[in-house]
C-alpha cells in the first residue's frame, strides 16, 4: 500500500505558520533580552496604573447662590460629568470674587469656578486658567417707572439703587460702568449691597427704587421683573462707548415683543451691556476635569432650548481673554472632543488621546523588537546554514583530494548525518522552504559520494 500523499498547506495554515514562527522569533528575543524586557513591561504597567488612580475623579464648582443663572448652568451638567464616572458638587458663594478665592485656595477642595475676569486683579487672573466662555449675561437695571425718564445711569444715582455684595462680580461690574459716568458708589449710601434674594425682596417692599443684577434672559428673576408694568428696564443707548471703554462687556440686543410677542414686552428694541459668562480652573486641574466639564457645558448648552442672545453652538468658545486659555480648551476649540469618545468610556479616550505621542513612541520601540526577532531568527538561521556549508566544504575537499581510510569515511558519513539532524530540527520559516531542501540535498549528493568510495574500497579489500 503506497503512502498516502500529504496535503499541501492552505492560505490560512501557512498563515498560521508565519505567525508561529513570529512568535517564537519573539520568545527568542524575550530570552535573550530578559532585564530589557522586564523594564519596559514594569514601565508600562507603572504608567497605567498611576494614570488610572491619580487622575481626579471630583470636580468641586463654585457658582453662586442657588437662584443664580451660574448655579442652573452647573446643574444642567450635573448629568454629563456623573454619567462619565466624576463625582460632581456645587458650591454656593456671594460671586466672582469669593469664587477666585476658593479657586486659588488648593485647600478649598474648588478645581472649577464661574468667574468674571474683569471684575479681578489681572495678578489674580494669572493663577487660573479659562475654559472659555458659556453664555451671554447682560447687566440688567430694573427701575420703577416712577423715577421719570433716565437719560444716563448719573440720574440713577440719585435713587436707592441694590447692588450685589463687595465680594460679587456684580457690586465690581456695577463699579466699573458708574465711574465711567463719575460716580462713585463705594461710599454712597444710595447703593446698597446685599445678596440678590434680598434685594428682590426689598424691591418688591418699595424700600429700593432700582436694581441692578447680572443673569441670562431667561432668569426667572428676569421673566419676573419684565412683565411686571410698573418696572422698566434701563436702556444702554451707550452700549457701544461702555464696550470700547471696558473691553470684557459685549453689547446685546432685547428686539421688541422678544419676551411677549402678543403683549409687545418690550415695547421697544433695548440695548444691554453684557459680561460672557466664564469657566475658569486651576492650572493644575486634572485634564479629565477640564475636559468633562467642557463637554458637559457644551452638551448643556447644545440640548437646551433657552437660547435667548448667543447663535446656536456660538458656545462654549473662548472671547475673554483676560485669563489665559487652558491648553486643553485650546486643543477641544482646535480640533474637538476625543473622537474615540465615541467608542471607549470617558477614562480610556481621553488617557489614550492624552498619551498618543508617548504611545507612538512605544510602537516606535515596539516594531523594530519585532523585525529584530525576525531578522534575529533569519541571522540565526543563515549562521546555521553557512556554517554547516563552510564544513561541507572541506569535507568535500578532503574526499576529493585524500585517500581516506574506510574508518576516516564511515565517521565523515556519521558526521554528515548529525549536520543533518540538526539542520532537520531548526525551524524553518515559512518561504524558506527551497532553501532548505537544497541544503539537504547538497548533503544527499556528499552522503552518495562518500557511499560509492566506501563501496569501492570494500570491494578492494
Amino acid at each position: 500500500m503506497s503512502p498516502k500523499k500529504p496535503s499541501p498547506l492552505k492560505t490560512h495554515q501557512y498563515l498560521l505558520l508565519t505567525i508561529k514562527e513570529e512568535l517564537l522569533a519573539i520568545k527568542e528575543v524575550v530570552l535573550e533580552q530578559k532585564l530589557l524586557v522586564i523594564i519596559l513591561l514594569a514601565g508600562l504597567i507603572t504608567f497605567f496604573y498611576l494614570l488610572g488612580n491619580i487622575s481626579t475623579k471630583e470636580i468641586t464648582l463654585v457658582a453662586d447662590q442657588k437662584d443664580s443663572s451660574w448655579y442652573q448652568i452647573a446643574e444642567n451638567a450635573r448629568k454629563y460629568v456623573e454619567a462619565k464616572g466624576f463625582k460632581f458638587s456645587i458650591r454656593t458663594s456671594n460671586g466672582t470674587v469669593e469664587n477666585a478665592m476658593l479657586l486659588k485656595d488648593s485647600d478649598s477642595g474648588v478645581n472649577v469656578a464661574f468667574l468674571i475676569p474683569g471684575a479681578l486683579n489681572p495678578e489674580l487672573n494669572k493663577s487660573f486658567y479659562s475654559l472659555g466662555s458659556f453664555d451671554y449675561e447682560p447687566i440688567w437695571i430694573f427701575y420703577r417707572k416712577g423715577l421719570g425718564q433716565l437719560s444716563s445711569l448719573r440720574d440713577l444715582a440719585k435713587f436707592r439703587v441694590g447692588v450685589g455684595p463687595i465680594l460679587s462680580g456684580r457690586y465690581v461690574v456695577t463699579e466699573k460702568i458708574f465711574s465711567l459716568n463719575k460716580v462713585e458708589i463705594g461710599n454712597n449710601p444710595n447703593f446698597i449691597p446685599n445678596t440678590l434674594v434680598k434685594q428682590l425682596e426689598d424691591f418688591d417692599s418699595g424700600k429700593l427704587d432700582a436694581l441692578i443684577f447680572i443673569g441670562q434672559a431667561y432668569d426667572p428673576n428676569v421673566r419676573k421683573l419684565v412683565n411686571n408694568p410698573n418696572l422698566e428696564l434701563y436702556d444702554f443707548t451707550e452700549a457701544d462707548a461702555y464696550t470700547k471703554n471696558i473691553p470684557f462687556l459685549q453689547k446685546v440686543v432685547v428686539p421688541a415683543g422678544s419676551f411677549d410677542i402678543a403683549e409687545r414686552i418690550p415695547n421697544k428694541t433695548i440695548s444691554l451691556i453684557a459680561i460672557t459668562t466664564n469657566l475658569a480652573v486651576r492650572k493644575d486641574a486634572d485634564p479629565n476635569v477640564q475636559l468633562a466639564i467642557l463637554i458637559a457645558t457644551k452638551e448643556a448648552e447644545r440640548g437646551t432650548e433657552k437660547i435667548f442672545f448667543a447663535k446656536r453652538n456660538e458656545f462654549p468658545s473662548y472671547i475673554d481673554p483676560l485669563i489665559e486659555i487652558s491648553p486643553v480648551a485650546q486643543r477641544y476649540y482646535d480640533y474637538g472632543p476625543p473622537f474615540l469618545l465615541n467608542y471607549f468610556p470617558f477614562w480610556a479616550a481621553t488617557l489614550i488621546d492624552r498619551f498618543s505621542v508617548f504611545l507612538l513612541a512605544i510602537l516606535a520601540i515596539l516594531f523594530p523588537i519585532r523585525e529584530l526577532a525576525g531578522n534575529l531568527m533569519k541571522i540565526r538561521s543563515a549562521i546555521y546554514e553557512n556554517d554547516h556549508y563552510a564544513e561541507l566544504i572541506a569535507i568535500n575537499r578532503q574526499v576529493t583530494s585524500s585517500d581516506l581510510s574506510i574508518d576516516a569515511l564511515e565517521n565523515i558519513l556519521e558526521r554528515l548525518k548529525h549536520i543533518n539532524e540538526i539542520r532537520a530540527n531548526q525551524i524553518i520559516k515559512a518561504g524558506k522552504e527551497a532553501r532548505y531542501f537544497s541544503f539537504a540535498e547538497t548533503i544527499g549528493n556528499l552522503q552518495s559520494k562518500i557511499e560509492r568510495q566506501l563501496i569501492e574500497k570494500k570491494r578492494r579489500g
